[in-house]
């Protein structure tokens, strides 16, 4: 009896030491995991880093009273980074200036009475891109998500003529009353070959750009990037 008790003590002594050892080595290999994880998070940000420029065509959405707004061109720049999220998604994210501009003409009015407004922004995009079962060789994604603005100045590249502010019919009269923050939906497609980036995106805000008048910011952009890293990579 006093054997049995003592084998079955020793087992369930070598039971529990199996038990704690297999533990060590799941932590062990979970710590393994994590600090993998956080090197290729890091490693992925800095060596995916690109600096991009492109143009856009934007203007306002606005009311029915101001029905005359035209869209116009105009340019962004900076820098952006993506980092695994998950199997074959990643999170994108960085900071841009972009100038868009949009046009005014007073109904009743000749093409030389157009007043065009130039606005200027800093763009925060946040978006998930997935790798598309097509041209998987490009790195072709499909990119959705949000963007944040934060409005830096809005100015009239030129001045409403005397015979409009006469007629009452001239946009924006109260420059305080512009709003600074927006944010709203990002969509679009993007590819990479080596070096080389290329994305087309939409983005429309959400909240009204001018107190008291529905009026959101949109833009179509056409982005083109160059990573500053990968070379490092490859000669590495």
């Amino acid at each position: 009896m006093l054997r049995k008790f003592t084998l079955l003590n020793h087992s369930l002594s070598a039971s529990i030491i199996g038990v704690l050892f297999l533990y060590s080595n799941l932590l062990n290999s979970q710590e393994s995991i994590n600090s993998r994880f956080n090197f290729d998070f890091l490693e992925y940000m800095i060596e995916d880093t690109y600096f991009t420029v492109g143009i856009n065509r934007g203007g306002v959405f606005w009311s029915n009273h101001y029905s005359d707004l035209s869209d116009g061109n105009g340019f962004n720049f900076g820098i952006e980074t993506y980092t695994p999220l998950m199997n074959k998604s990643f999170l994108n994210f960085g900071i841009l200036f972009s100038q868009k501009r949009f046009s005014h003409l007073p109904k009743g009015f000749s093409e030389n009475h157009r007043i065009e407004f130039q606005n200027n922004t800093l763009e925060f995009p946040l978006f998930a891109s997935f790798e598309l079962p097509v041209l998987r060789e490009y790195d072709f994604r499909f990119n959705l998500g949000v963007q944040f603005n934060y409005r830096l100045s809005t100015n009239r590249v030129n001045e409403y003529q005397e015979e409009v502010t006469n007629s009452d019919v001239f946009f924006y009269p109260i420059d305080g009353r512009y709003k600074n923050f927006d944010g709203g939906m990002l969509f679009g497609l993007s590819a990479e070959r080596n070096n080389f980036y290329f994305r087309l995106r939409s983005a429309s805000g959400s909240n009204n750009f001018y107190s008291s008048e529905q009026g959101m910011l949109h833009a179509f952009y056409i982005d083109f990037g160059y990573f500053l890293f990968r070379k490092l990579r490859t000669n590495n």
